[in-house]
């Protein structure tokens, strides 16, 4: 794990894989506040459809190292809720087809000033990178939300997440160091800001747990010789060293 500074860039092909955390993102308070507008909406979306949620008393087996032991015996190359919709029961925001799917036009609307944002930073750390990026997830955990282990090897690229709880020290973010041959777990502290490579040869597996109300806003980060692929709302902002960022 690192931390990387405001000054600090990467250059988007390295292969050095690690998970990287943004702590100074914490310092942009127009962020913060657009974020948590938006956090606040899924909150009140969640609220209307809390029935909806399935408590499961094996969320933390599932996030534990014996599943995972379990997992790379097998072989398995579990991607995500496409590949297994079992494996999390968090609740969705704008991506149809899940018993705890949510659509709402006012968390639409807030998290595209979250994007533009976001994609300021994004270039900010890949300067010089000609690069789109994409919505990838908006997610909800209610206290017991989980999502198992999984490599999201079905769609390579960095990822991005900005994640919000409401009470810190009770969720965590835990990969799998495969250099080091060891579990990390990344205690969630209130904000945090964490980017990863995705890989279909060298895998990323990592799972979440939360005992606290948890709020995740996702982004998948592509190369200009990387098949473009379309959110669920069909919108992606694409950035360049020439023109800035801006809705396309």
């Amino acid at each position: 794990m690192k931390n990387l500074t405001a000054n600090d860039t990467l250059d988007f092909n390295a292969v050095e894989w690690t998970l990287y955390e943004l702590d100074h993102l914490r310092e942009d308070q127009e962020l913060l506040r657009q974020a948590k507008s938006c956090f606040d909406l899924e909150r009140k979306a969640f609220e209307e459809v809390a029935s909806r949620f399935k408590s499961n008393p094996e969320a933390r087996r599932e996030v534990s190292s014996e599943a995972l032991e379990a997992l790379l015996l097998s072989g398995s190359d579990r991607s995500d809720i496409r590949t297994d919709p079992t494996i999390t029961n968090y609740f969705i925001f704008h991506t149809e087809g899940y018993e705890t799917s949510i659509l709402n036009k006012d968390i639409i609307v807030q998290r595209s000033k979250v994007d533009h944002i976001i994609s300021r930073k994004v270039k900010a750390i890949f300067k010089g990178s000609d690069l789109t990026i994409q919505n990838s997830g908006l997610l909800f955990y209610p206290p017991g939300g989980y999502i198992g282990w999984h490599t999201n090897s079905r769609v390579p690229g960095w990822r991005l997440y900005i994640n919000y709880v409401e009470e810190p020290g009770k969720s965590f973010f835990r990969y799998w160091d495969s250099e080091a041959k060891e579990i990390i777990t990344r205690w969630d502290t209130g904000y945090d800001f964490r980017l990863f490579k995705v890989d279909q040869k060298k895998l990323f597996w990592h799972a979440v747990y939360s005992d606290t109300y948890r709020y995740s806003i996702g982004y998948r980060i592509v190369g200009p010789s990387e098949p473009s692929l379309l959110n669920q709302i069909g919108r992606f902002f694409k950035i360049s060293p020439s023109k800035g960022s801006g809705m396309e």
